[in-house]
């Protein structure tokens, strides 16, 4: 193929194929730990005072996907984003609250949202006529605007940008705004996403990812910035690192907060795929800390078998067995109501969604209790005026947490519906949306898809529930060791090939996301035993793997459910512009056979059959990403041939700036219609 006809192929790659975004789980079993005031060795306590504590969550409201919580000065209201792109307040009349109907706030259309993008932070400022909010735009980078409250409203008309990060890949994005006690705006920001810190920006100051934000948007700035740098900025001069940065060496600081009390910062860093860890400054403490990522994660080696010199350690790390997978950092509790957590910094595990509580004495040494608290998807916390706490979970919305004498065991989600086949074995028909739970529901699909005794209905559910759940799970890399462990050793190696081939694909780079549909027609692919016929017959005569040319088809047009041409005008079921079809295709460009055979022949031609396949891979699409993802999806079918039942089932995903649009066989359009026209008549699940 030309490499003209390359870039449409890229466009679909990206844009419509369900596979995964999730790096291969590294081994660190063997590392020590290369420094710190408190190695997690040495903290097994518990608090015998927090272990008596009798706590439950009481539900405050319902929202979708809620994501961060914030206070105005002279109201009352809880102010809650979700990740969408609304902000929504919870009026309160004593430990009575009501969600209003309408958002304080609706940029939905500017917002980028799923998995870990979206409307990600909120804060008000001091004098509560200000707010201020983070999120991912429609270019996929990450945006902090204001906008100005009169009375109980906001003015749209005063809303302004502050500043826009140029981000590279969907996840690591921070993305939490805290009005720190000096007055000043406080933006986490994370390494850019990818993993293992792609472009080194932890340890490059003078990126502005990879660190915490400091602005002062109160007074205009020099050089046109619409906020002024403060004087105490540890590179306000620009020199040695950007203005903006206060501290840095960060991957992913998921919540940071102030102590009220005592003005100490802490951090909760979501770790690669080992450690997640927490970060501690007591109040005073110079800016321009160092917090070792990616030499090193945690107190672990990473990238340098020790930290940066003059890094700052955890003071606190834990490990993702159990099920954990990402730390939700939270707040210093100083409320009145539960007198006995006075202190005790809460803090959760994004999977497991057990509620920590830490406590830090004046000499560095820590006690860690679990409170007998959980949340499935907990992905926030909150502080009222009180000092009260809240729990933000994307399946049970806003709670609070109180004080009972009557110990309640948290509920589990009550179970998806299911659907079953004649032997009575059964899939849920929608992926949970608690990740761990979800894992396990990729886990029953992966089995069932391999089970001579599953029916078609079985395969289809399975087959649906495994492509859903790598979309969604391979968002978010944190989830890795997670998703692996559930997997057992006898699909580990599929499934760690299947999230590596996401993640291989997410990386090649694509053009900008489209608000619009494409003029496309999804039909039913020819069936399997053609297809697979088709494979053969072109490996017999060309010596190209049939494994290959099945990965090649699946990835190029969901196994030839689009018809219709790519920006490059590249068509057929293996995407040939017409010049490269005149050289190597005999026939019909649009017919499965056709292409299959055709594709072969140009592999051969390219020195797959001589045993250069990477070099004839990459001549086909010009990535080494590419490359191996093919051999990933490759591999998988050549150790196991009925993983190709679920590939085969999978549909046509295309990826707007409203989020993955499902495209079902049926969908036909003439011209690129608006995106939001079609999701209002095909509601996405």
């Amino acid at each position: 193929m030309t490499k003209r006809a390359l870039v449409g192929i890229l466009v679909i790659l990206i844009l419509v194929v369900a596979l995964f975004i999730v790096v291969r789980l590294k081994q660190n079993d063997d590392n020590l730990p290369v420094g710190g005031p408190v190695p997690p060795s040495s903290v097994p306590t518990t608090s015998t005072d927090l272990a008596q504590l009798q706590l439950r969550l009481a539900p405050v409201a319902t929202l979708a996907n809620p994501t961060a919580f914030a206070v105005r000065t002279g109201d009352r209201s809880l102010y809650v984003t979700e990740q969408e792109g609304r902000v929504r307040r919870i009026r309160r009349d004593g430990n009575d609250f009501a969600l209003d109907d309408q958002p304080v706030l609706d940029i939905a259309s500017d917002v980028t949202a799923g998995g870990e993008q979206g409307l990600l932070g909120l804060a008000f400022a001091d004098d509560g006529r200000t707010l201020y909010f983070a999120f991912t735009n429609r270019k996929q980078d990450q945006q902090l605007d204001e906008i100005s409250f009169d009375g109980d409203r906001t003015d749209t008309s005063t809303r302004r940008t502050l500043l826009v990060i140029p981000d590279f890949a969907p996840n690591h994005n921070g993305g939490d705004v805290v009005v720190g006690p000096d007055g000043f705006v406080y933006w986490t920001m994370g390494d850019g996403g990818g993993a293992g810190d792609q472009r080194r920006s932890g340890q490059n100051p003078k990126d502005l990812l990879g660190n915490i934000l400091r602005i002062d948007p109160a007074r205009p700035g020099t050089d046109d910035r619409p906020y002024a740098i403060p004087a105490d900025n540890p590179f306000a001069d620009g020199v040695n690192g950007a203005p903006e940065v206060w501290q840095y060496g960060l991957r992913n600081p998921w919540r940071v907060s102030f102590d009220r009390k005592t003005r100490d910062l802490w951090i909760a860093d979501v770790g690669q795929s080992a450690i997640e860890e927490i970060n501690f400054l007591s109040a005073g403490t110079p800016a321009g800390q160092n917090f070792g990522w990616s030499d090193v994660e945690g107190t672990h080696p990473y990238r340098q078998p020790q930290p940066p010199a003059g890094a700052v350690p955890p003071i606190y790390e834990y490990d993702h067995s159990g099920g954990r997978c990402s730390i939700t950092g939270g707040y210093v509790y100083r409320g009145n109501d539960i007198p006995a957590l006075e202190g005790t910094y809460l803090f959760a595990d994004y999977c497991d969604g057990k509620i920590n509580g830490l406590v830090r004495k004046d000499d560095g040494t820590i006690s860690v209790t679990d409170l007998r608290l959980a949340a499935g998807g907990l992905a926030s916390f909150g502080e009222d005026h009180d000092g009260e706490m809240y729990v933000l979970s994307t399946q049970s919305g806003v709670q609070r947490i109180e004080s009972t004498t009557t110990p309640q065991t948290p509920q589990a989600p009550a179970a998806p519906p299911t659907s079953a086949d004649a032997a009575g074995s059964s899939l849920p028909s929608t992926l949970s949306n608690d990740p761990a739970t979800a894992a396990d529901q990729l886990v029953a699909a992966e089995r069932a898809l391999r089970d001579p005794a599953s029916s078609a209905q079985t395969l289809d559910a399975a087959a649906h529930l495994q492509q859903v759940a790598y979309r969604r799970l391979g968002r978010q890399p944190e989830l890795d060791g997670m998703v692996l462990a559930k997997a057992g050793a006898d699909l580990h190696d599929a499934v760690a090939a299947n999230l590596d081939s996401r993640h291989e694909l997410a990386a090649i780079p694509g053009s900008p996301l489209h608000d619009t549909l494409p003029a496309w027609r999804i039909i039913v692919p020819a069936s399997s035993d053609e297809l697979l016929a088709d494979y053969r017959e072109a490996e017999a005569r060309f010596g190209v793997g049939w494994n290959y040319l099945a990965a090649i088809n699946l990835i190029e047009s969901a196994m030839g459910r689009i018809q219709g041409l790519s920006s490059a005008g590249a068509q057929g079921p293996m995407q040939f512009i017409q010049s490269t079809w005149d050289a190597f295709g005999q026939g019909d460009i649009n017919s499965p056979h056709d292409s299959i055979v055709a594709a072969a022949r140009y592999l051969a031609h390219n020195g797959f059959a001589d045993g250069n396949v990477d070099g004839a891979l990459f001549n086909y699409n010009r990535s080494s990403h590419y490359v191996n993802a093919i051999k990933d999806i490759a591999s998988v079918l050549a150790a196991d041939p009925s993983a190709f039942a679920g590939y085969y089932r999978w549909e046509v995903f295309y990826v707007t700036t409203l989020g993955d649009v499902h495209l079902p066989v049926g969908y036909e359009s003439p011209e690129p219609i608006p995106a939001a026209d079609y999701i209002a008549t095909h509601p996405q699940e």
